[in-house]
């Protein structure tokens, strides 16, 4: 089963470029692919839109009554997206999670250590990821690709979803992700959201550790300015100025990630204390 996101939707470029970012920071994340071509039988021309609207009027039943799978609907610059293949762990209408629930991850009992939940709240911030509602989050179960039942999961992994709100807060604009700063005050390690929309959602204001700092500037370090070019242009990052999709020059995005890196990689905080 795969998503397809078609059509002027910005989501497409942010989502694409954070899922790759987040895969090369050792991240998990889905897999999102612009394809040149996406040729779906039975879909009228805007297939999401149809079904919204039928959902609106309570006439979805008779909207699938007269699809017509003879004919077909090509939609060109596409994105594809395949779930990370790892069993979703769900409890009910509980799917997900929210970034303050990270708090209760122990180490001692197998789960991440603090400099990698902090890894991980940074990141978060790097991309903007203000949509942080529980079900744009996700816990899998590696090794454990069965959905049938609520087995045991003996090892539970916590990774973004959803990423197409980021690079913001109003969905890869330059300006806005601009604006939001890396660290809330101009010295400590202090990270929030509350100033991008909905206040931050489950993103509580917290104090990143040393260990988590590192750990992730480590891993940015690698990365070129090349780099960064090359994963703006195949994610079609908007021009900055137009805000045409597909720019061949990127270099505004990458002026603000390479700055949002110095940041992060610039500042020393104070180590996370001892359990």
């Amino acid at each position: 089963m795969v998503k397809v996101k078609y059509g002027e939707n910005p989501e497409i470029a942010g989502e694409l470029a954070a899922t790759r970012l987040l895969t090369a920071l050792g991240f998990a994340a889905d897999d999102m692919r612009i394809v040149q071509r996406v040729r779906c039988y039975g879909c009228p021309r805007s297939p999401y839109r149809s079904r919204q609207v039928a959902e609106w009027f309570f006439v979805a039943g008779v909207l699938d009554r007269f699809l017509d799978y003879q004919k077909y609907a090509d939609f060109t610059n596409a994105a594809v997206e395949r779930k990370f293949p790892a069993r979703s762990i769900e409890v009910g209408e509980h799917k997900g999670f929210g970034f303050y629930e990270l708090d209760v991850v122990d180490p001692a009992r197998g789960g991440a250590s603090r400099a990698e939940v902090d890894a991980f709240r940074l990141a978060a911030v790097l991309l903007a990821h203000w949509d942080n509602k529980a079900s744009n989050q996700r816990l899998v179960c590696l090794g454990d690709r069965s959905d049938d039942g609520p087995a045991p999961c003996g090892k539970p992994m916590l990774m973004m979803q959803d990423l197409g709100a980021t690079f913001g807060p109003k969905k890869v604009t330059l300006e806005g992700w601009k604006e939001s700063p890396i660290w809330r005050d101009q010295q400590g390690c202090i990270v929030s959201m509350k100033h991008l929309p909905y206040a931050g959602a489950t993103f509580a204001d917290v104090q990143i550790s040393e260990e988590g700092r590192a750990l992730l500037a480590s891993r940015l370090r690698r990365f070129t300015r090349d780099d960064f070019t090359a994963l703006l242009r195949q994610a079609r990052f908007p021009d900055a100025k137009t805000g045409k999709a597909g720019a061949e020059d990127v270099s505004p995005w990458v002026d603000v990630l390479q700055q949002k890196v110095d940041a992060i990689t610039s500042r020393a905080c104070a180590p996370s204390p001892s359990r």
